[in-house]
């Protein structure tokens, strides 16, 4: 006696798509019968397609910011080397994988910026309830947001 997929109850079923880690198959599985294109939703395939996308992960020497020059001399030159005189300021290596501190609580990130672009434009952007935290490692993220009362 052999067990034909259709015969299969839709518990079944949803345990088999919830297996599929790879976007190709469930939606290869989702076009194969009128049933599994009802289970199978386009969110879900969008969303192993994505978290595939995000596993790949590049490395980078230098930051993406085209501006990192400019954008990050004042900080450089003023706050992290003390108007040391024989610092040259150039562009800024890339984070890559890093760990930032939050608040502090510690996260681990994969990031083409450097730290001062990475808090800059992904982390602070125009928000005022920020304490950027400029101690010890002038590679590190470091910001602490206020709370409001």
């Amino acid at each position: 006696m052999s067990i034909i997929f259709d015969d299969l109850g839709d518990d079944v079923v949803e345990i088999i798509i919830s297996y599929i880690k790879h976007y190709n198959p469930l939606a290869s599985l989702k076009m194969t019968c009128l049933r599994n294109y009802n289970h199978i939703s386009r969110y879900s395939i969008a969303k192993l397609m994505l978290s595939s996308r995000l596993g790949l992960f590049s490395f980078r020497t230098l930051c993406i910011n085209d501006n990192c020059y400019d954008d990050t001399y004042d900080v450089f030159k003023f706050v992290h080397n003390c108007y040391y005189g024989r610092y040259i300021h150039r562009r800024q290596n890339a984070l890559n994988t890093s760990v930032i501190i939050i608040n502090e609580k510690y996260y681990n990130i994969n990031s083409h910026y450097c730290c001062e672009c990475f808090k800059k434009f992904v982390l602070v952007g125009s928000n005022s309830n920020v304490i950027e935290i400029y101690q010890n490692n002038p590679k590190q993220v470091n910001v602490s947001f206020k709370t409001l009362l």
